[in-house]
């Protein structure tokens, strides 16, 4: 009968740790969700500064260069916001 409790006791624990491993794993699945809906949050909101910028130093803004604004990673729109300052041409923001 003692054997009988504590493999039920072991049973127990160990389907607590199961719970515990699948509630760890779906919160870290969700802190990654949350995690990249915020940056492209960020993106979108960076891209549309940099929209902006360009178009009051250059002009309303051709396809090309919108297609390729809206195409750019994280580190391409960061080279095209430094550039907006000191480029002459709206071309030399994306070099």
């Amino acid at each position: 009968m003692l054997n009988y409790i504590s493999q039920d006791q072991e049973e127990r624990r160990r389907h607590l740790n199961r719970k515990i491993a699948l509630l760890d794993q779906k919160t870290l699945e969700n802190r990654v969700r949350k995690a990249e809906d915020e940056n492209k949050e960020l993106r979108a909101l960076q891209k549309g500064l940099i929209h902006k910028l360009l178009e009051q130093r250059f002009g309303p803004l051709p396809d090309w260069a919108k297609a390729r604004l809206e195409a750019a990673t994280a580190e391409q729109l960061g080279a095209i916001g430094s550039l907006v300052i000191s480029a002459e041409r709206l071309e030399s923001c994306f070099l």
